[in-house]
């Protein structure tokens, strides 16, 4: 297992606490992802162990997304807190489906129940404690609920919209923003059910109409 924590005795406590189960052999530690992904020997790890502390770069996402595409076996297991669940949005856990497996644990849950989870996620299987589901459930439908209503789109989506009135496909969009492109046609497919339209054209047409893009401004070599 792979380690990754922002504070040193942070992580020093879960190493010792973890290594001390038997079962559970730590093969690196690093302070973030982006850390961890210069390392090579988190490829050894069966699974990575992230406390939530190190998601607060806005970039984790899309690391997440670099790392699940770079390496499909990648399987992590976030710690955190019920606050952290509240944080999660739809962008989030598009790159997280990138991964293999994904598990999100309490860090005050019984440790006995984090080794279960580890194994689990180990074996491919995904996650969750009952307390953070609803809590991630309920985060998602808020999110989602807002969106709809005021017929919204993120920045990130109108970011796509835009590339995508450019006449730019999915991999040359995942190519510019550094994402899968799995991640892309997920935004794309999320951009047109908001939307209400099931074709391209009809999303090059609304960014038309909506300002986001203007015909013949931009034109493909």
């Amino acid at each position: 297992m792979y380690v990754v924590a922002p504070f040193e005795p942070t992580r020093a406590g879960l190493i010792g606490t973890l290594s001390h189960l038997g079962d559970i052999r730590i093969v690196g530690d690093a302070a973030s992802l982006e850390e961890m992904a210069c390392n090579s020997d988190f490829r050894d790890a069966q699974v990575v162990l992230v406390d939530a502390e190190a998601l607060r770069d806005g970039r984790m996402p899309e690391v997440y997304g670099l790392l699940g595409t770079a390496i499909p076996s990648l399987k992590v297991v976030i710690l955190g807190m019920p606050a952290d669940a509240r944080e999660i949005d739809i962008e989030e856990v598009l790159s997280y489906m990138e991964l293999a497996a994904v598990g999100f644990f309490l860090k005050d849950g019984p440790i006995t129940s984090l080794r279960h989870a580890l194994h689990l996620v180990a074996d491919g299987f995904s996650v969750c404690d009952a307390k953070l589901t609803k809590r991630i459930a309920t985060s998602l439908l808020e999110h989602a609920g807002r969106r709809y209503r005021a017929g919204e789109l993120s920045e990130r989506e109108d970011e796509i919209l835009r590339m995508v009135a450019e006449g730019m496909s999915n991999k040359e969009i995942a190519l510019a923003l550094i994402v899968s492109e799995n991640t892309v046609k997920a935004h794309v497919s999320h951009i047109m059910t908001k939307l209400d339209v099931d074709r391209r054209t009809g999303l090059v047409k609304y960014a038309f109409t909506a300002g986001i893009a203007t015909p013949g401004a931009f034109g493909k070599s």
